[in-house]
Formats: structure tokens, sequence, C-alpha cells
């Protein structure tokens, strides 16, 4: 009996209480809560590591570009339709085309019809970057519906593709876009925003992307960047590439949308906040740099460097730093904080 009593006490012993296993469950509970933030941020981390090396490989590939051509590439091969925009330019391609053979894809960039575009006038009489206003070509729907990795930041949520055309042909969005100097939304459709010469004579967009309006043009030498190379972006993150306000074909470029940007408005600048362009088809585009990484954004720069610019950096910085030349106007004391330089 004695025997059998003390084996009974024995299998009592090994077994849990309630409260004790409610006290593992907490202490589980208590440790997952500590490692999750560690995890996320490893993750976040090896994201924001990603996004620097496609903005560095983008930055070797404008350096290939210039050692080949003399020359940077446009933002922007063509220009609006107009009395003084050649019929053979009356086109919107990104200058992201023009660097497919220095990253690795000739195969993809010999698939382009560029009599046909990529990206031209469709019925509409204006080709202005709404989405209603273009239409890819059938014969490059290829190019224009090619995701590619180098062009997409891992922590930048938007959707792979985009259709903002009813029945049109899927498009492949994108997480970067030129840098075309500190003219936004504010100069709405005004050439001086956009263009590096334009019909009114004025010294057009203060950037180094930007439209070309004849074929006889060529994008920037380096040695017209007097800000100097170390000082000057060349291309920055967007977000959300698959929503119209701020819309982002890598293929495609459009004065404030698509694979072009200002820094008029303050990086991560939510549309229906700073200088806006109201555009035709009914919505809003502060034109602004984002990203999804906590507290700022990578910048690529003339030198093919990639730094991580704070949210916080001083305005007037901000777009200094968006300019090619000493003597743009742009600086601490050249104009009130935010204001976009158009008349």
């Amino acid at each position: 009996m004695a025997l059998i009593c003390e084996k009974r006490r024995s299998a009592y012993r090994a077994a849990f209480t309630l409260v004790e296993l409610l006290v593992v469950i907490a202490i589980i509970g208590v440790l997952v809560a500590l490692l999750l933030p560690a995890v996320q941020a490893a993750r976040e981390a090896a994201r924001r590591s990603q996004c620097q090396n496609n903005l560095k490989n983008l930055g070797l590939a404008i350096m290939n570009y210039e050692s080949s051509k003399k020359v940077l590439p446009p933002g922007r091969n063509g220009c609006d339709r107009g009395s003084w925009c050649p019929a053979d330019m009356v086109k919107a391609p990104s200058g992201f085309i023009l660097l497919l053979p220095f990253l690795e894809q000739d195969a993809l960039y010999r698939t382009v019809n560029w009599t046909q575009g990529p990206w031209t006038a469709g019925p509409s009489p204006s080709n202005s970057p709404e989405r209603n206003d273009i239409l890819p070509h059938q014969d490059n729907a290829k190019i224009i519906g090619t995701s590619l990795t180098i062009m997409n930041c891992p922590s930048d949520m938007k959707e792979a593709y985009a259709e903002f055309k009813l029945g049109g042909e899927p498009e492949a969005t994108g997480s970067y876009a030129f840098c075309s100097g500190s003219k936004g939304p504010s100069c709405a459709t005004k050439h001086d925003s956009k263009y590096r010469y334009v019909p009114s004579g004025n010294d057009g967009a203060d950037g180094v992307f930007m439209y070309l309006q004849a074929s006889n043009l060529r994008g920037f030498k380096l040695t017209e960047i007097s800000d100097g190379l170390s000082n000057t972006y060349f291309a920055g993150e967007t977000i959300d590439g698959h929503l119209a306000e701020t819309r982002n074909r890598w293929t495609a470029a459009g004065r404030y949308l698509d694979s072009l940007r200002s820094t008029e408005n303050a990086m991560n600048t939510p549309v229906g906040l700073g200088g806006l362009e109201f555009t035709s088809d009914g919505f809003t585009t502060t034109g602004a740099f984002a990203s999804r990484h906590p507290r700022g954004a990578h910048f690529l720069y003339g030198d093919a460097r990639v730094e991580f610019v704070s949210e916080d950096v001083a305005i007037d910085v901000y777009q200094a730093a968006a300019t090619r030349a000493q003597d743009d106007g742009v600086g601490p004391t050249a104009r009130p904080v935010g204001q976009g330089g158009c008349p």
C-alpha cells in the first residue's frame, strides 16, 4: 500500500498546475514580444541593404553610359506634343530604358520599338503624363510589362503591376526616379520645370535629368554639373507606384510622376500637402521622393555613392542638393523655404 501511494505522489508531482502553465505561457509571450522588434529590424536592415545596392548598381550603369556616350542619359527621351516639338520626339520613355544595356539587360533593350515609343501619344491631342493620354504601343508590351528586381525596393509595399488604362496592357511599376531638380508641382505644366531648353528662353529645369525636346540634344556632360558630382542628387526612392497620385512605371517619365521627381516638396510629403499639381484627369500629385524605410530615404549621388538622407533634412539643403549649378539661386538665402522657383 505504501508503495502504491508513493507512486501516486510521484505521478502527481510530475504534472503542471494551471498557474504554472499560465506563467510559462506569459514568459514565452514576453520573450516573443522582446524578440519580434529585433527580427523586424533585421529584416528591414536586409531590405534597406538591397535597396541601397539597387541604387548603387543604377549609379554604376549611369557612369558606364556616360563613359560610352560622353553624356548622361536624359530623364525622359522625348517631349510634349507642340509646334516646337518634332514629331519623332513626341514620346515619354524613361531614361532608365537607356541604361538597360549597362544592367545586363541588352536583350530586353533590343525589344524596344523606338519608332513607336515605347510610350507615345494615343488618341488624345496631348502627350502629358496623365494616365489616359499615353498608350503603350502593342509592339512594346514586353518591356512595359517587365518587372525588374533592380527597379524595385523590397520595402516599397506597392503592387508589381498597374493598369491605368481600362483594357490596357499590364505596366510594371518601379521604386526609383531620376531627380529633375528643385522645381516641382507649383510650376504646373510650365516648360521651365522639365526641359533643359524651353521656347521661352528660360534656363529650364535646374537638375540633371529632364526632358529632351529635340533629337539632336543630349543629356548633360559631367563637366556641366558645377555643384560637383558628390553634392548632386541623381536619383532617389518613390513609393506606391501602382496608385494614380504617386504613379511610377519604370519605363515611363512625366514631369512629376513615373521616373521623374523633384525636391520642391519635402521628402515623404503626403498627397494633399505641400505644392500640388492638379492634373487634367482628376487627381493631384506632390512629385515628392519618398520611401518606406523609417525616417528617411536613399539617394544616389553623381559620384555613384548612395546615402541614406534623413527626412528631417533642412528643406534648403535638400533642394540645393537636387540642382546642378552653384549659381542656381537655390540655397539657405535664395528663396522662401518650399517655394518651387517658378514665376
